[in-house]
């Protein structure tokens, strides 16, 4: 009696584990998303900044920030088509 009770909790487990897998894939996106948002915004930040500087104007920044936060958005509609 006690092998069959443990053969019939198997498929469970392994539904359970399947389950845990999915919740960590999904954390493990969100983690992705909250490092991407600020690097994407910085390193436009950055590099607009630095023609800025280059060209000796002091608008170029502001699009740089708009570049990083339309490649995050390009970004996260690729990571969600795949």
């Amino acid at each position: 009696m006690g092998a069959e009770a443990d053969v019939a909790e198997r498929p469970q487990q392994g539904g359970e584990k399947k389950q845990a897998m999915k919740e960590f894939a999904k954390a493990e996106s969100m983690m992705q998303m909250a490092i991407i948002l600020p690097a994407s915004t910085v390193l436009g930040w950055l590099l607009g900044a630095a023609i800025d500087r280059w060209l000796k104007t002091d608008w170029v920044y502001i699009a740089g920030i708009v570049v990083g936060a339309v490649g995050l958005c390009r970004y996260t509609a690729w990571r969600r088509s795949t």
